[in-house]
């Protein structure tokens, strides 16, 4: 089958327009950025033609970045919810039968309080949340036949095209290199932890698999941890030292549970938790330190300063 991919340069992109290509899939990358399989564009401006013959749609594309601190909300909104509005207009002139978006856990970030379920309302508090919540309305209100939204937890591992801006690859990055591992605040605050490599085989299954019209939803995640949970892991493993930094901000809180809509099952593979997810992680960065980058004392400014480059 045919198979488009937005976001085919980045994290999950890669490895998953990859594994398509492997699989015998066509494969139709897009990105803002070359890589293979992948056709130079973006999304808010592609030409119609791209999408003839085209029978599923993943969309990754889009801006990955949470902090309500950042001054990115205007790219956010016009990638995140904008940028779907339209892939969506050229799909459905175009026949498109499936179209799967890349949610995240990000839209329950306002409840802690209990596991949200696929059914639980969302309450997103940052600008990414909000975006995320507004395009899985515009996506359910669509006329493409069969729609997936994807509520990714926190994503975690390497990959060809690495986020060293995650929780746990931060951390992992930091007591390999600097043999500490820093936590802003107490850490008390919780996160539905996933990750990259059963993120690209659901993204897989969704593309490539049959499934009834209509919209349906899928919450993944491997565990539910606290940040300072990953980091007393981290230490653990690593022998690295646990610092904790003065933080005076909103720390993001949030818990899922791993399920699909009533009916559907999920892809069949069963979470690990913490402790493997650790191991996994401290092991490849271990392994490709060196040609991972050099970052600054917070990668999340490194990663802002990298989608203010590509988007503004």
């Amino acid at each position: 089958m045919k198979v488009m991919v937005t976001g085919a340069a980045g994290y999950i992109g890669q490895p998953l327009t990859e594994m398509l290509h492997t699989e015998g899939h066509e494969v139709l990358g897009v990105d803002i950025r070359p890589a293979q399989h992948t056709t130079e564009g973006d999304i808010r401006d592609l030409p119609d033609h791209l999408f003839e013959g085209v029978d599923s749609i993943v969309h990754l594309a889009g801006v990955s970045f949470a902090p309500e601190w950042t001054d990115a909300d205007d790219i956010i909104w016009d990638a995140n919810v904008e940028g779907v509005r339209r892939v969506l207009d050229q799909a459905e002139q175009a026949g498109v039968r499936r179209f799967v978006l890349a949610s995240s856990a990000s839209i329950f970030e306002g409840r802690s309080d209990d596991l949200a379920r696929v059914d639980t309302r969302p309450r997103p508090v940052s600008a990414y949340g909000r975006s995320k919540a507004c395009a899985e309305r515009v996506v359910t209100a669509s006329a493409i036949p069969q729609k997936v939204a994807l509520r990714k937890g926190t994503l975690c591992g390497l990959g060809p095209n690495p986020r060293l801006d995650l929780v746990l690859n931060q951390m992992s990055l930091n007591a390999v290199r600097k043999g500490k591992v820093f936590v802003d605040g107490t850490g008390d605050n919780h996160r539905p932890m996933l990750r990259l490599s059963r993120t690209v085989r659901n993204y897989f299954h969704f593309a490539t698999t049959e499934v009834p019209d209509g919209s349906h939803f899928f919450n993944i995640c491997d565990d539910n941890v606290t940040v300072v949970g990953i980091a007393k892991g981290v230490c653990q493993l690593t022998g690295a030292e646990l610092v904790h930094r003065e933080y005076t901000g909103r720390p993001r809180s949030y818990v899922m549970r791993n399920e699909a809509t009533a009916g559907l099952p999920l892809p069949p593979e069963e979470p690990i938790g913490i402790d493997g997810m650790v191991a996994e992680v401290v092991a490849e960065m271990q392994a490709e330190i060196d040609r991972l980058p050099q970052v600054s004392t917070d990668p999340r400014l490194d990663r802002l300063e990298e989608i203010n480059r590509d988007l503004r």
